[in-house]
């Protein structure tokens, strides 16, 4: 736990490339690997639920630490039953981005940086552009 604690102190130090990193590009791979590739292998119409389940739990693993084991876990969980109810790989990437945003503002480090109320309002201004996003999303496809 103390190493992971470590490594995230260091990142912080160079937010160019931290940011970008746990906000873009390990969403769009993470969701290409579990949910493009693993949930779709295992998908089943009849146990829909068992391939969710499964590719959640190696999701949660891969984040090697009991905390992020969890909330991978669950996070898992909502972008399998994304994927399942809209086949949108896009969704789920927008989701994740969004966790991990938000996951990174409320850490005490980020909120230590900046006034509560530029926190605010940064938080608000992601959802409505997520929000925008999934409802044009929704839109071409019908």
């Amino acid at each position: 736990m103390k190493e992971i604690k470590n490594f995230y102190i260091k990142t912080y130090k160079y937010p160019y490339i931290f940011l970008p990193t746990i906000t873009l590009l390990a969403p769009f791979f993470e969701e290409i690997l579990f949910r493009g590739i693993i949930l779709n292998i295992l998908y089943n119409n009849e146990y829909p639920i068992k391939a969710i389940l499964f590719s959640s739990l190696l999701f949660g693993f891969i984040h090697m630490n009991i905390l992020q084991f969890i909330s991978g876990f669950f996070i898992g969980n909502i972008l399998g039953v994304s994927y399942v109810t809209t086949f949108s790989i896009n969704i789920c990437i927008l989701i994740h981005i969004y966790n991990n945003i938000i996951a990174i503002i409320s850490s005490n480090k980020f909120l230590s940086l900046y006034d509560k109320s530029q926190i605010l309002i940064l938080i608000v201004s992601i959802t409505i552009v997520i929000y925008t996003k999934l409802f044009f999303l929704k839109k071409i496809k019908t």
